[in-house]
């Protein structure tokens, strides 16, 4: 199963982040998902981050 999560979410994510974001974010990745990212998304989080 591919997901697509919402930039806000991703950046809510970061690695010092400790809310639902992250969790969101860690379980679609322990669990073997495939998080699926855009070069926009990348760019975007690069420029917020």
């Amino acid at each position: 199963m591919s997901i697509l999560c919402d930039g806000n979410i991703l950046v809510r994510a970061n690695e010092k982040a400790t809310g639902p974001a992250r969790r969101l974010v860690r379980t679609i990745l322990l669990q073997g998902r495939v998080l699926l990212v855009s070069g926009e998304m990348l760019v975007e989080l690069a420029h917020v981050l």
